[in-house]
């Protein structure tokens, strides 16, 4: 089975917005700041729009949010090739393991590298940055390459520490600290399949691991069961009444699909608003991925939308761009941003930002992260079938 187009769309969005948060957090934080101020005493906006433009805005910027819904499109996503078969399957784990870390590690390896390279030639710009941006974002900034490149370092904290023991204190590339999770995300999918499978009874199973994840905080992993079971759900052609009940209801809600898309786009900006303003004490950024992507899965307008040719080629380049920009924001960006401060010059050096960082995903992605896929490709899972198959 392919990649699913309007998922690999959703993921080249989410890349977007991390790359642009950071974007906005090196370049323009006193604006940012201040264009709350400029709606609704300059341009004198009722409470309504300010609130619906704010709403989008911060969306749009909200670069964890986006790395929630990373998370949550690889659970659901690697869990496709266990419920498209229709006789239950076995396979063997470590491969499983080892597959998914080499899939990873050769990117990040490189992009750690590419960093190192850039700190040893003094290519790192971004502590003199600091000086020149009037703003609390500078502890932020501050704390990236306070260290002397280490070749040896690097090698280490691209193949261990970032997948086992993330340090951000001396890594070289502060994007990483998605990668741990991501890669013990997946181990926990691998393991569940390994153990539950396609039992009869699972969807129990399910329920109670997660109340015990959510007993211990284990936020992240509960993330990955909830993507690991709306997978199952989707891809269920067993004879489960409830599950079939479930089914039959969100047909008839998402029937109409231009007010399902307009009541869901509305629904998920105001949310976040909601739960931000009110001081909720839960993690609204992963109830707020599960909801984009599961209304991404079903309303037509959001698949039409998200498998056009921009947002494919932009999912297609989203790993790359991910694991790449900062670096380039620290050098390439910090560097024409120290000697060309004024707005304008920063709006200028932005886009140039923006294209050249495109330029480089493009050709990591073409040479690094295929590279990456054909080698995991050779590590095999022995997928095999089971003596019973559960509903």
């Amino acid at each position: 089975m392919g990649k699913i187009r309007h998922l690999e769309g959703l993921r080249g969005l989410a890349s977007m917005i991390v790359f642009i948060s950071h974007i906005v957090l090196f370049l323009f934080p006193q604006e940012y700041a201040q264009f709350p101020v400029w709606l609704s005493h300059d341009l004198q906006m009722p409470h309504f729009f300010l609130t619906i433009i704010m709403s989008v805005f911060e969306f749009f910027l909200d670069g964890n949010l986006a790395v929630w819904i990373f998370w949550f499109l690889s659970a659901y996503v690697i869990s496709i090739k266990f419920f498209i078969k229709k006789e239950a399957s076995v396979f063997f784990l470590l491969p499983a393991i080892l597959k998914r870390y080499v899939r990873l590690m050769i990117p990040v390896l490189v992009s750690v590298l590419l960093s190192w390279l850039l700190m040893a030639l003094g290519l790192i710009y971004s502590q003199q940055l600091v000086g020149k941006i009037p703003s609390n974002n500078t502890e932020w900034i501050g704390q990236f390459y306070l260290f002397h490149a280490d070749f040896l370092k690097a090698l280490i904290s691209a193949l261990y520490f970032t997948f086992f023991n993330f340090k951000g204190i001396d890594t070289y590339n502060y994007n990483l600290w998605t990668i741990q999770n991501e890669f013990l995300g997946s181990i926990f999918i691998f393991s569940l399949f390994s153990m539950v499978g396609k039992r009869s009874g699972r969807w129990s199973i399910y329920f109670m691991i997660l109340l015990l994840l959510a007993y211990f905080h284990f936020s992240y992993l509960s993330l990955f069961l909830i993507g690991y079971a709306l997978c199952d759900y989707d891809f269920f052609n067993g004879s489960n009444r409830l599950v079939q009940s479930l089914k039959k209801t969100e047909n008839f809600v998402f029937r109409n699909r231009l007010l399902s898309f307009f009541a869901a786009s509305i629904g998920i900006f105001l949310l976040r608003d909601f739960i931000l303003k009110c001081n909720l004490h839960f993690n609204y950024q992963m109830l707020l991925s599960i909801i984009v992507v599961y209304f991404v899965l079903r309303i037509n307008y959001f698949i039409v939308l998200f498998s056009t040719q921009f947002f494919v080629w932009l999912g297609k380049i989203s790993f790359s761009l991910y694991l790449l920009h900062l670096p380039l924001l620290c050098s390439f960006t910090s560097f024409f941003c120290v000697n060309f401060f004024s707005f304008k010059w920063r709006i200028v050096i932005a886009l140039l930002s923006v294209m050249f960082a495109f330029l480089l995903a493009y050709i990591f992605e073409k040479y690094v992260d295929r590279f990456a896929v054909r080698v995991s490709k050779m590590i095999r899972l022995d997928f095999r079938p089971s003596d019973s198959e559960g509903v």
